[in-house]
C-alpha cells in the first residue's frame, strides 16, 4: 500500500526537480507535463477502504497544431475486496488551418480497460470536426462531433463475455474557465451512442477544480461519471489531491 503511494511521488519529484514553470501555452512555452496523485483512505476497525487516482498528461501546442496524451488508472478496495481496476489511455491532436481559428479538425484514439465497468478492453478511433464556441483568455468553450470505430470486449449483466464493433458518434463539450491566476476549472463531456443500435451508448464527463499553491503545485478536486448501456454499470467519482506540472 505504501509502496504505491511512494513511487509515483518519487516520480513526479524527479520530473519536474529544477524545472522553471509558466502559467500556460504561449509564443515560447509549447510543452506541457502534468501529473496528479489523488485519491481518499478511510481505515476503520472493520478494514481499510481506499481509492487511488493516479494520471499522467503530456501536451504539445504549436499553434496549428497541438497534440495531447492523457492516461489514467485508477486503483480501490473495500475491505479487502477489489472495486476499481480501471486503465484509460487518450490521444488526440487537433488541426488548424489557420492560428487562433474557431474551426478545427480532430483525430482521437482511446484504449480502456476497467474492472468496475466490466470492460475487459476497449479501442476506441476515429475523427471529426471542432468549433471553439468561446475563446476567451478567461473561458473557452468547444464542441466537437465525428464518428468513432470501437472493438470491444465486455461482459454483459447476464454473465456471458462479448466481442464486438460498432461505429459510435461522439460528441463532445470542453469547458475551461480561469479566476485570476491561481483558480481554474474544466470539464469535459462525451455523448457516444451507437449509430448501428440506439440502446447502445457511452455517457462519459468529468468535472475538476485547481488551486495553485505554488509555481508547479496545485491541489485538485474531480467529479467523474460513467455509464456503459451495454455491461448496465456505472461509475461516479469524487477524488481530491495534488497535482504538479510544468511548460516549458
Amino acid at each position: 500500500m505504501t509502496r504505491i503511494v511512494v513511487l509515483p511521488v518519487l516520480l513526479i519529484i524527479a520530473l519536474l526537480h529544477g524545472v522553471t514553470v509558466h502559467a500556460q501555452f504561449n509564443d515560447s512555452t509549447h510543452y506541457l507535463v502534468n501529473a496528479n496523485l489523488s485519491g481518499n483512505i478511510n481505515r476503520t476497525s472493520s478494514g481499510t477502504n481506499y481509492l487511488l487516482d493516479n494520471s499522467l498528461k503530456l501536451g504539445v501546442d504549436k499553434q496549428q497544431l497541438t497534440l495531447n496524451s492523457n492516461t489514467r488508472w485508477l486503483y480501490g478496495a473495500n475491505a479487502g475486496m477489489l472495486i476499481n481496476n480501471d486503465f484509460s489511455s487518450i490521444f488526440d491532436c487537433n488541426v488548424y488551418a489557420r492560428p487562433k481559428a474557431r474551426f478545427n479538425y480532430w483525430a482521437l484514439a482511446n484504449f480502456t480497460s476497467s474492472y468496475s465497468l466490466k470492460i475487459d478492453y476497449q479501442f476506441q478511433g476515429g475523427s471529426g470536426i471542432a468549433w471553439k464556441a468561446i475563446d476567451k483568455p478567461y473561458l473557452m468553450m468547444r464542441l466537437s462531433d465525428g464518428f468513432l470505430y470501437e472493438n470491444s470486449q465486455v461482459l454483459l449483466k447476464d454473465g456471458p463475455t462479448e466481442q464486438y464493433q460498432t461505429l459510435r458518434n461522439s460528441f463532445r463539450i470542453q469547458l475551461r474557465a480561469n479566476w485570476n491566476t491561481r483558480v481554474s476549472f474544466e470539464s469535459v463531456a462525451f455523448w457516444q451512442p451507437s449509430v448501428i443500435d440506439g440502446g447502445d451508448y457511452i455517457v462519459n464527463a468529468q468535472a475538476g477544480i485547481s488551486v495553485k499553491a505554488g509555481k508547479w503545485l496545485s491541489f485538485t478536486s474531480r467529479l467523474s461519471y460513467m455509464d456503459v448501456s451495454r455491461t448496465q454499470r456505472q461509475n461516479l467519482l469524487f477524488t481530491y489531491g495534488v497535482t504538479v506540472g510544468r511548460y516549458f
